[in-house]
């Protein structure tokens, strides 16, 4: 069960715990549609993307000159006993299906998870 009593609390905290990193980078991905001038307008992804999108930088193997290259993540954010819909979970899906991360989180603590431990040198 997570701490948060709001979604905005939770990803608030976990832009913040990621974008601390030297890593790591997330943004929000808001998506819906909307009216401006008798012009409709869509934002975000589309339907069913992450809450948070962005990018961890790794360093690639010996064998690709340790270049290092920015790997797609998405972070769907759930609060109490909230889950992803199938959409959602699609959509996670296939990032990870790509070589991309994936994942629900609950809590900032779930950033280490996710990340695993910071890279030194970027």
């Amino acid at each position: 069960m997570t701490k948060y009593e709001l979604e905005s609390e939770l990803k608030d905290d976990i832009i913040k715990a990621a974008n601390d990193r030297r890593d790591v980078r997330l943004f929000k991905n808001d998506v819906g549609q909307c009216r401006e001038s008798n012009i409709g307008l869509r934002y975000g992804l589309f339907k069913g993307s992450s809450d948070l999108i962005g990018w961890q930088a790794i360093t690639i193997t010996e064998d690709m000159v340790g270049k290092k290259v920015a790997v797609f993540a998405a972070v769907e954010l759930k609060i109490k006993d909230r889950i992803a819909s199938d959409v959602q979970k699609t959509f996670i899906r296939n990032v990870r299906k790509f070589g991309g991360i994936g994942c629900v989180a609950r809590d900032v603590n779930d950033i280490q998870k996710i990340f695993g431990k910071e890279e030194g040198n970027l």
